[in-house]
This record gives C-alpha cells, sequence and structure tokens, in this order.
C-alpha cells in the first residue's frame, strides 16, 4: 500500500509531496519506487522518505547506478535533509542501491531495520491458530465475548468517522501523533474498501463503535495498520475481538501471512504492553532490511531526531503539526475532524 499513489496522495494537501521513481527496461517498467517528502517545521527542507520499497519485478545490478542517480535529482529538488529507505522487499535491490549510493561519496549509512511481528496463516486452521494464541490472548477473548461486543465490517461514512475517533482517542493516551488527519485518510480507506483491498472491522456496543481496526489485503498478506479504543472501553476486550476476527478473515480469503507491525522492543526479554500484545496471538517477530540513510544535511536533521527524543521536543513538533493541519483544513473549507470525545 505505502507504494501506492492512492495512498500517497492524499497527503498533498497537507504539503507532502510524493513522487514516483519508474524503472524501464526495453520499453516495459519493470519496478520502481514512491517517495515522499515531509515538509520539516520551522525549516525550509524537508525529510524524504521509501516505505516498503523499491518494489521490482525483476532487477540487475547494472540499473543501481542509474537509479542512485535519480535519488540524488529527487532529493535536491525536494531540499531533503535526509532521504531514507525503509524496509525494501529485495535483499538484492537494497544491497545494491546502497553500494551505488556509497560509490557516489555520499553521507550515506545504515540502521537496524524494523522488526515485524507476523503470524504465519499457511496451512493452519482456525483451531490450530487459535490455539497457537496464549493463554491471555485466549482468554481476554472469551471476556470479551461474554461482555456482549459485536463485531463486524465497516463501510458508512459516519461510522468510518467514528472508527477514526477511536484511533485517534488511543493515540491521545499513547501520546502518538502519527494517525493521518480525517481528510488525509478518508479517501484511502475509501479506496481500500471499494477495491477490496482492505477492511475496517469494529467493536459495538449497544450499537456505538468503541473500538476499531483497519487492515490492508495485499498480495498474500494482512496488514493491520491502525486500531485504537475510546476512553473506558478496555473492559470490553474490544482489540482482541477484533484481531481475532481480521485473522479469521484473512484465512477465509486465503492468506498466508498476518501482519501485525512493528515491534516496539524487539530485543527486550520483557515486552511492553503492545509489543506483549502482538505476540500473544502467535506472531513470530521477522527483521526487515536495513535502513539506508542518507543525510544531505546532517546538522538539521539530527536536531530534529533530537527534539523527537524528549517529551518536550516530541510535544513541540506535534503543536506544529497540528497547526499546519488545522490550517490547510480551514483553507480547503474542512470541516474538524472528530475528537477522542466524539467517539460516541
Amino acid at each position: 500500500m505505502r507504494q501506492c499513489l492512492w495512498w500517497a496522495q492524499p497527503l498533498s494537501r497537507y504539503g507532502v509531496k510524493p513522487q514516483v521513481l519508474g524503472c524501464w527496461s526495453g520499453g516495459e517498467l519493470v519496478g520502481g519506487a514512491l517517495f515522499r517528502s515531509i515538509p520539516m517545521p520551522l525549516t525550509n527542507a524537508a525529510i524524504t522518505e521509501c516505505l516498503n520499497g523499491p518494489i521490482f519485478l525483476r532487477w540487475q545490478s547494472a540499473w543501481a547506478e542509474p537509479f542512485a542517480h535519480s535519488l540524488v535529482r529527487l532529493a535536491g529538488a525536494h531540499k531533503s535533509s535526509v532521504l531514507t529507505i525503509r524496509a525494501c522487499p529485495r535483499m538484492d535491490v537494497h544491497r545494491d542501491i546502497l553500494a551505488a549510493l556509497l560509490r557516489l561519496r555520499l553521507r550515506v549509512r545504515t540502521a537496524e531495520g524494523t522488526t515485524r511481528a507476523i503470524l504465519p496463516l499457511n496451512g493452519k486452521s482456525t483451531d490450530e491458530l487459535v490455539m497457537s494464541f496464549n493463554t491471555g490472548t485466549r482468554r481476554n477473548i472469551r471476556k470479551g465475548v461474554k461482555t456482549g461486543v459485536q463485531v463486524r465490517t465497516v463501510v458508512t461514512r459516519d461510522e468510518l468517522r467514528n472508527a477514526y475517533a477511536a484511533w485517534t482517542a488511543s493515540a491521545d493516551r499513547k501520546h502518538f501523533s502519527d494517525v493521518r488527519p480525517w481528510a488525509g485518510l478518508e479517501p484511502v480507506l475509501q479506496h481500500c474498501i471499494d477495491q477490496k483491498l482492505g477492511a475496517v472491522h469494529g467493536s459495538f456496543v449497544d450499537g456505538r463503535i468503541v473500538a476499531a481496526i483497519f487492515v490492508s489485503h495485499f498480495g498474500d498478506t494482512t496488514e493491520y495498520v491502525y486500531g485504537g479504543y475510546v476512553d473506558g472501553a478496555d473492559q470490553y476486550r474490544p482489540n482482541h475481538l477484533l484481531h481475532d476476527e481480521a485473522i479469521r478473515e484473512s484465512l477465509r480469503l486465503g492468506m498466508s501471512a498476518y501482519d501485525f507491525g512493528n515491534l516496539l522492543e524487539p530485543s527486550e526479554p520483557n515486552p511492553c504492553g503492545i509489543d506483549r500484545f502482538k505476540l500473544g496471538f502467535g506472531a513470530k517477530p521477522i527483521q526487515c532490511a536495513d535502513t539506508i540513510i542518507w543525510e544531505r544535511k546532517p546538522l538539521l536533521y539530527r536536531g530534529v531526531q533530537q527534539l523527537r527524543r524528549n517529551r518536550v521536543g516530541r510535544r513541540l513538533l506535534t503543536l506544529v503539526k497540528e497547526y499546519i493541519v488545522r490550517r490547510r483544513d480551514r483553507r480547503d473549507g474542512l470541516a474538524r475532524e472528530p475528537s477522542s470525545s466524539s467517539s460516541t
């Protein structure tokens, strides 16, 4: 999904610039990469990143050199302080592009790649999968069922807005700032639903949404993208029920894996609550390719990174981001997205 323009383009209204580099061989499009450039607050620069790419039908090492030169031109045009390539799905592509960038004598380094929590589905029955959940996860699913929570697919615009409110409620509690503005996310949700490339599942109590998750269906993998619940809804164990239903649906669709997303502390022997939740479903830690990092303006980039490492800095960046979103939405005449308190 993160290599599709319909995923990236809705954020253009907030200053995020998507650009695709295509690789052609003999008149045939054989691969490429989608990059998005995110403006850095209070600077005339951007952070440019490629997520889950580049993607190629076939690859030749000789293509890495012209691809690297295209990256140099793209980064200059977007005034990038840093350009990163994260979770490249092919190790040969990753290796050759990294080598080509190093040959250009750029300030390039690598960082340990993210670790995903992947639940294998191939060849397993529903009963076998449930038995792979740990005792606490199975117990929470049973408790949720006893509370009378109903889980069903969400499709109407009003219900999708209420699902979004559940996600922002969780983001507010956990001090996350990476949930898209409603105007930037609604087209993605609608496209996935219309094209059967994903689904939003909701937990309902007395007819109202108390929790929801958004999952995508690409290739043979279901990926968990967003999730959360409204304040006070944890008593219903809503997220346990939602993932249980999404896993069952993945089996019905013939998927081979269910991807819970990144683990926050993959090397910790005693995982944090979010990681413990994901691993409780029997997911296995799978490490992605190392992240390629090209620091074009290292002082500027590292200054922003330093801000992100402390609470005050993160709060400042969040306030600036919220200001930009409100200003762009007012300019476009958009209604304010639902707050966490409006989830009912």
